[in-house]
């Protein structure tokens, strides 16, 4: 003991040689890491508190984040890409040789909906929600020129804000009767809901064909046989439909549809309006929108590559299907691993037990939409769930602490979605949805990764 004192006592005596300590400690920072982490702690702040703290995390290359939010938006696939690149020297080409290659591509997406030429038309438009307010402003004023009277729209709560909205302003100026109707607890519109909402002057009904929060399939063919009875127009969102499952515009007799490429790995800005030739001539397309007219110059690296990430889309189609089930049902049973689980269908029931804490975990896990076990009645790429951690962590929490870890997912703007008040979904238990739509790019790594995320997040 005496001789550590003697060391210790001894140290202030050499502390004048500078050079000496200096040359002593510049390997052991760059040797030892410790050692250099310890350094870092003489960075302070005003207050002089370290401000070790404050070292930001590296960032995630936009290249290697898991994307999980394609009903969104999704990322521009490679060869789309390289499509829109190829096609930006545009100027080389004629205007006639830009309209033929627009003609072209419409021609070939009407062929791949089962759309006959002779039948259909088709227009290219910014995206869903310009083909969405087009085909409404056009059915209204068709019908009071026609008609000479108010005319009654039908729209339903889980349509695209873009329906709902314009809708709306168009009854606050008093230019039509409308009536929104509600989804089944599914979220699904039946179509005896829909025939008992028309009257003698309605004029457009607005259906959208897959509930883009709950991935709900609606029974169209059955909605349009009867609105055609009665010789009302269908117009069909099938944004969400599109490049996911089979459109058979032939078999379902839609009338109008809107579809759009950013959600099938496409650009952004680019959408279509498909139009019946009956329609079409009496509707006027032309006269309520700058992008539908004829004179304007097409945008061909967009409607170029827009097309190749459709057709992109279509290859091995139930493959893919197979795939995303697949997926799907893995995430379902890898988090009911760490929850409590049950169905919307039984939380809902009035005889349910509440979502008490179990013995094993204290997280709770609700699976919004159609029974898992009916798989016509629901899309494989879209799962929403509330998820209530023990944490209590709401879903936008969950969102935020996700893409820390470079994963991207969804949740609802409650603020301007009425549809799950409709089916019923408790006041607490909004706050806690979030919203899972996968992509055809998305691989089993990426599954992995998000299941292990999650559950270190909740």
């Amino acid at each position: 003991m005496s001789e550590t004192t003697n060391i210790k006592t001894t140290k202030p005596k050499r502390k004048p040689s500078k050079k000496t300590k200096s040359k002593k400690k510049k390997p052991v920072i760059k040797v030892n890491n410790k050692a250099a982490k310890k350094d870092t702690k003489k960075d302070t702040d005003k207050k002089g508190k370290t401000c070790k703290s404050k070292k930001k995390e590296p960032k995630i290359n936009p290249c290697d984040w898991i994307y999980l939010d394609n009903v969104s938006s999704s990322l521009l696939c490679p060869k789309a890409e390289q499509i829109y690149k190829k096609n930006l020297q545009t100027r080389a080409m004629t205007q006639t040789d830009k309209i033929k290659l627009s003609d072209e591509s419409k021609n070939y997406i009407l062929k791949m909906c089962d759309a006959p030429l002779d039948k259909y038309s088709l227009f290219f438009t910014s995206g869903e929600i310009e083909s969405n307010n087009i085909i409404l402003c056009c059915a209204v004023n068709a019908y009071k020129k026609i008609r000479k009277i108010k005319p009654h729209v039908v729209v339903s709560t889980v349509e695209h804000n873009s329906v709902i909205t314009y809708a709306k302003s168009l009854l606050d100026s008093g230019q039509i009767e409308l009536s929104i109707i509600k989804p089944n607890s599914y979220g699904c519109i039946l179509s005896d809901t829909v025939a008992n909402a028309l009257k003698d002057n309605t004029c457009f009904v607005s259906i959208t064909y897959i509930n883009r929060e709950l991935g709900s399939v609606n029974n169209i063919e059955k909605i349009t046989a009867i609105l055609h009875e009665k010789k009302i127009p269908l117009h069909c969102d099938c944004t969400y439909l599109f490049g996911k499952h089979k459109l058979d515009l032939k078999k379902t007799n839609i009338d109008t549809a809107t579809i759009a490429f950013d959600k099938i790995n496409g650009p952004v800005g680019v959408g279509a309006l498909i139009i019946s030739n009956d329609l079409y001539n009496g509707y006027k397309l032309y006269e309520h929108s700058t992008t539908l007219k004829g004179n304007r110059t097409p945008n061909i690296p967009a409607i170029a590559s827009a097309v190749e990430a459709f057709r992109i889309s279509l290859i091995n189609r139930k493959k893919k299907n197979k795939k995303l089930l697949k997926f799907r049902n893995e995430i379902i049973n890898k988090l009911s691993e760490k929850c409590q689980t049950m169905t919307f269908a039984n939380f809902m029931k009035s005889d349910a037990p509440p979502l008490e804490e179990s013995k094993k975990s204290k997280n709770k896990l609700v699976i919004l939409g159609p029974p898992t076990s009916n798989e016509s009645y629901y899309t494989p790429s879209i799962l929403s769930l509330v998820l209530i951690s023990d944490k209590k962590k709401s879903g936008l929490d969950i969102k935020t602490d996700l893409e820390k870890k470079g994963i991207i997912i969804g949740v609802p703007d409650l603020d301007n979605n009425f549809m799950y008040n409709e089916i019923g979904m408790p006041w607490d238990a909004l706050k806690h949805i979030i919203r899972i739509s996968l992509s055809d790019d998305i691989k089993q790594n990426d599954v992995n990764k998000f299941v292990a995320a999650i559950k270190c997040v909740i």
